[in-house]
């Protein structure tokens, strides 16, 4: 919505692509949200147990994705979508650092929400929102200047600083004696 104020639709379209891929993939790599159940029953020493294994297997195939996406993104976009959406591969390619952390983010919010920190993890996210709303207007105000395409990559690194500042928040939260 905020990208269609500042650029052709032509670049809406790139930016949807890439994000359409993203989107989808992220979901396979998220097996977060079954793991909540488990965190809330363990124990203390046994969740965090489970919680260092999960983020580690989860770290492992992010990263893989992440690789495979990097290289390959112009011959996913190609492939899928056709030549005519081919500048979408380089924004998929850095959209594609989402992967690394979002997948992280996720499991780091269950575990903290399990061990009773609701509360430091709720006023994170509305900070987390504020921030992003922000960046949302500030970067394609700011690349603007140089060319649609670029003020498409504002929004798409805004988001990502938005996602890594929210797990820089929680991994705080995590060094407090949880």
């Amino acid at each position: 919505i905020i990208l269609g104020r500042f650029v052709p639709s032509e670049f809406v379209g790139y930016y949807s692509v890439a994000f359409s891929i993203i989107s989808s993939l992220i979901p396979l790599i998220i097996f977060s949200d079954a793991l909540f159940p488990v965190f809330l029953r363990m124990k203390k020493k046994r969740a965090e147990f489970a919680f260092k294994r999960s983020l580690r297997l989860t770290l492992i195939v992010s990263f893989i994705i992440f690789i495979l996406l990097f290289v390959f993104s112009d011959f996913i976009i190609k492939f899928f979508f056709g030549q005519e959406y081919l500048p979408a591969g380089k924004i998929l390619r850095i959209y594609s650092i989402l992967i690394l952390g979002f997948p992280a983010t996720e499991i780091f919010s269950n575990f903290l929400i399990s061990r009773g920190k609701i509360k430091k993890v709720s006023k994170l996210i509305i900070i987390t929102i504020i921030v992003n709303l922000i960046l949302a207007f500030l970067f394609p105000l700011y690349f603007l200047k140089y060319s649609p395409f670029m003020t498409t990559i504002g929004i798409v690194l805004a988001m990502i600083i938005g996602r890594y500042f929210y797990l820089a928040g929680l991994l705080l939260i995590w060094k407090e004696k949880v």
